[in-house]
């Protein structure tokens, strides 16, 4: 039942369908007190970028490069995927490449701004991915964006799966260990980057972003669950529909369900 999350043909599946990221994005949009998403803040954070050029490791269907050259008409953007998205192929203003999971595409050039927005926690070396990715995109004067999640997001989600997982018996050593998170995650991230560019100059920010999550619906909180890697599709090699019957039971006592989804971002400036 295990999968690895940091195995490129695994999440190719996991991430297949174009729209499982974007539903979890309109569920935390509805259901968060936040005023902004962390896109809006990393929009602030990267300010006039006119005239220079940005790269996006893991751009998904290109849709925040968009917004990116909506308020910056003569920002030149660039993309890189492991899932060939057929939105962003479509999008003349974009480069796009389809990257193998071994070589970063070398015929892009150099790069103002680089972005890697919740994607280094599915890179199995993430030091080495981080110093290749420089040596390959990076320039004295470039600024890398970086976001991540925390290991201790979604706490009281992760308290009622444990409960499950104690419940039904489930041997597995990603539900009972580690979090996915963990391997590059807000309380590491800082370390892992000093690590990674050793005798370069920079400089590092660390931004922590907490976010209140309050769920009155209990559809749409099971649906965003079950969507997630940890606690979704990877079940369903177990007593499926036994595992769904806990997570009602467990959802059902909360007339208002109320967790926190914890993020970071580190700009690094070189």
């Amino acid at each position: 039942m295990s999968k690895n999350f940091q195995d490129f043909e695994y999440l190719r599946g996991l991430y297949g369908d174009k729209n499982q990221i974007p539903s979890r994005g309109e569920f935390l949009k509805r259901y968060s007190n936040r005023n902004r998403s962390i896109r809006d803040v990393l929009v602030t954070l990267i300010g006039d970028c006119n005239n220079m050029s940005v790269i996006d490791i893991g751009a998904g269907d290109g849709s925040f490069l968009s917004k990116i050259k909506k308020r910056n008409p003569s920002v030149t953007v660039s993309a890189i995927d492991i899932i060939e998205n057929p939105q962003i192929k479509q999008n003349y203003e974009i480069t796009y490449r389809v990257y193998d999971g071994v070589h970063l595409p070398s015929d892009l050039g150099k790069f103002d701004i680089i972005l890697m927005m919740h994607m280094l926690y599915h890179v199995a070396d993430v030091r080495e991915f981080l110093k290749s990715a420089f040596n390959t995109y990076g320039k004295q004067g470039s600024r890398l964006f970086i976001t991540t999640k925390s290991m201790h997001t979604m706490p009281q989600i992760e308290t009622e799966f444990q409960s499950i997982v104690s419940e039904l018996n489930i041997v597995d050593k990603e539900a009972s260990g580690v979090r996915d998170e963990a391997h590059f995650c807000r309380e590491n991230a800082g370390d892992v980057i000093k690590d990674s560019f050793q005798g370069l100059g920079y400089s590092l920010k660390q931004y922590d972003l907490d976010t209140q999550i309050l769920v009155d619906n209990s559809d749409d909180l099971m649906n965003y669950i079950l969507s997630t890697p940890r606690y979704g599709s990877k079940f369903q090699s177990v007593n499926y529909d036994r595992y769904i019957e806990c997570w009602i039971n467990r959802l059902s006592k909360y007339d208002l369900f109320i967790d926190t989804y914890k993020e970071t971002i580190c700009v690094v400036e070189f």
